[in-house]
């Protein structure tokens, strides 16, 4: 509180006031002298507004002394304080405990914090809690948000605990599912989408005011490639790709040791079928048995050669068969005329007019047949 001078201003009034000069006595004035030595001493001492050396917890001193007030401070206005930090000196580079402009100190063990209020509304608190990180406590919570450095590495890190929302890019509605950011759960990573209807998009800069979506993972797990709107599990799309090759699957193992390069496609509780090539350079295709085993159905050699139901190639015929083979012939009311059949092509016809069935060619323009009987 300030100190007031009234009682001792009437006390000099009183003493050498209106005295005249043969009226006062040197040991009234000595006594006027010492009452106003009390009264400034007792002035400093007691007043709660004095601030007080750390050297020794009394007022006083020079203005570099580092003095303490035992109650709160209010500014009123703002304040500015001013660290004597060397020139040009790096924050990195800066001596810790020394040359500081604001130093908040927590004490008893506890946390070293900062509050900033709100009246009326809330008071928010950051500060460097007892495990040594910089954290968050929100008004009207019991508990305090590291978010900032992990002080062991130079790196930017959170802390480590597991949870849907760690960083939040993005807050659609206030809970740990509709957002855009990203989680840590147990051993995954999370990417973060507010609803089924939005979608991870990646993109490339075409201009200064431009660019180009590339892919593009739509909420409800669909997949696009070059296709900003999928509507199957995958879909990969481009404008006259090279030789009109959209995709390319490549087993990059070599040296005749690869196991070849296979699409799968399966139906549940049914089967599944393999379509690819071999090491070897055979286009195979492989179906399950439905008795436990995936087994060779067809293969095309490098060549051109189609093999069903054998393996070894002859070398000669472009349809190699290893068992029987049926089919349908053709019925007409006459037997065909070169218009019919191409040359150097067969056909097995019956005619329903006679009854009878032969195999027809076209030899050069010339239709010749044999009676089957």
């Amino acid at each position: 509180m300030p100190a007031d001078g009234t009682q001792i201003k009437q006390d000099i009034n009183n003493d050498l006031g209106n005295k005249g000069y043969r009226g006062v006595r040197t040991f009234m004035i000595i006594a006027t002298l010492l009452k106003v030595v009390d009264w400034v001493t007792s002035a400093v001492n007691n007043n709660l507004s004095t601030w007080l050396k750390q050297s020794d917890n009394s007022p006083g001193g020079a203005n570099a002394d580092a003095v303490f007030r035992t109650g709160n401070t209010e500014f009123r206005g703002g304040m500015v304080a001013k660290g004597q930090t060397p020139t040009n000196t790096a924050l990195g580079a800066v001596p810790f405990n020394s040359q500081y402009p604001l130093q908040i100190q927590g004490i008893n063990g506890g946390p070293a914090f900062m509050e900033f209020h709100l009246p009326g509304s809330r008071i928010d608190q950051i500060g460097v809690d007892t495990d040594g990180r910089l954290k968050f406590h929100p008004w009207n919570t019991t508990a305090a948000y590291a978010f900032l450095i992990d002080t062991f590495t130079a790196a930017f890190a959170l802390n480590s605990t597991l949870a849907n929302r760690k960083v939040v890019l993005y807050l659609v509605s206030d809970n740990d599912h509709q957002f855009y950011g990203l989680g840590i759960n147990d051993n995954v990573f999370r990417l973060q989408l507010p609803s089924t209807g939005a979608g991870f998009v990646f993109y490339a800069g075409t201009s200064a005011a431009t660019s180009q979506e590339l892919m593009r993972l739509t909420g409800t797990g669909k997949l696009g490639i070059g296709r900003p709107n999928p509507t199957r599990p995958l879909e990969v799309g481009a404008t006259n790709p090279a030789d009109g090759i959209l995709v390319e699957l490549i087993n990059l193992q070599g040296g005749g040791t690869g196991t070849g390069s296979f699409v799968r496609v399966s139906q549940t509780d049914a089967g599944f079928w393999d379509l690819g090539v071999t090491k070897d350079n055979f286009f195979l295709i492989r179906g399950w048995n439905g008795a436990g085993a995936l087994v060779e159905r067809a293969r095309f050699v490098p060549a051109g050669r189609m093999l069903i139901g054998q393996t070894t190639d002859t070398g000669v015929d472009l349809l190699q068969v290893g068992g029987s083979i049926s089919g349908k012939f053709n019925t007409a009311s006459a037997n065909p005329g070169s218009g019919d059949i191409p040359a150097g092509y067969f056909r097995l016809q019956k005619n329903t007019s006679n009854g009878e069935l032969r195999l027809w060619a076209n030899d050069g323009g010339t239709m010749k047949s044999v009676l089957l009987s």
